[in-house]
């Protein structure tokens, strides 16, 4: 056997080896709930998991009538991978009708479709599977206020960017690890943003919750994941117990010391300097809930 044959089996060995990785499944849903209101969306999951672990929930902004689509998010391959590196589904959703607080029906709705994709999967624990929330605008609200309504049920939250995102700042809440992000050019298009005052209050009550300025953006999607990606993935491996599976039941998240964490000056003064302030929390001098967490 030649060079090129050797290589030619080797490159073909390869490919399936990553055709196998790549395989999936995916599914769609459509929940009626409260009324005329309802939730659409679509999962994809790595095939040949024998537990899946959670689920990466995307949720838009305010399109017409209700939510706009992410169903489209599953298919993005960054996505895919990052669910298989976590053994995660990923969920992309479409509201019909009112979605931003989660504690008013749509909340539940989310519930009752991983509920329903339990019976429909081979994956009985998506109905206990804990969630990672990432909403942008109104879905950043839905995000915000599903972390308050299931604390329980919430790894991490990610609100990209709202004008209006408001949830009562109860302990439990508080202790949901959280990434804020608003855009920079924001104030300057006259978009309002909340997400300043929102860490502001947070941090004050020892939320453990961090503010993010996307540089250059206005009120968009922009290229947040970069971000909140790795930030997801860090709280995965801090928060989710070892030796448990959602198969079992409902997973009891690992609580956070706050002390643990790093804290980061967010003020115009650091964040505007070449070396914002960031340090481990014995670490760090100045006003500690009055820093990104």
């Amino acid at each position: 056997m030649d060079h090129r044959s050797r290589i030619g089996i080797l490159i073909g060995v390869s490919l399936l080896a990553l055709a196998s990785r790549a395989q999936a499944a995916k599914a769609t849903h459509n929940q009626p709930f409260a009324g005329s209101r309802s939730l659409a969306t679509s999962l994809w999951y790595p095939d040949g998991v024998a537990t899946l672990r959670g689920v990466v929930v995307f949720t838009g902004g305010q399109g017409s009538g209700g939510s706009a689509d992410t169903r489209y998010v599953p298919d993005d391959r960054f996505w895919q991978r990052f669910g298989e590196s976590l053994g995660f589904a990923i969920l992309g959703t479409q509201f019909t009708g009112s979605y931003t607080d989660a504690s008013d029906g749509p909340g539940m709705a989310l519930l009752d479709t991983l509920q329903a994709y339990a019976g429909k999967t081979s994956h009985p624990e998506l109905a206990n599977a804990p969630l990672l929330l990432e909403g942008f605008s109104n879905g950043g609200y839905f995000s915000f206020t599903f972390a308050h309504w299931k604390p329980e049920r919430t790894i991490a939250f990610c609100v990209n960017k709202s004008g209006f995102a408001e949830a009562p700042m109860d302990a439990a809440f508080l202790a949901v690890p959280g990434f804020l992000i608003w855009g920079s050019e924001e104030p300057n298009a006259g978009v309002p943003t909340v997400i300043h005052s929102l860490v502001q209050k947070g941090r004050a009550q020892h939320a453990l919750w961090a503010e993010l300025r996307e540089w250059g953006k206005q009120h968009e999607d922009g290229s947040v994941e970069r971000a909140f990606a790795p930030f997801f993935a860090e709280m995965v491996a801090a928060r989710y117990p070892a030796d448990k599976n959602p198969k079992d039941g409902p997973v009891a998240l690992l609580a956070l010391n706050e002390l643990d964490g790093w804290l980061a000056d967010h003020s115009d003064d650091s964040v505007g300097s070449n070396v914002p302030t960031a340090a481990a929390w014995d670490d760090y001098r100045a006003d500690k809930t009055a820093a990104s967490w």
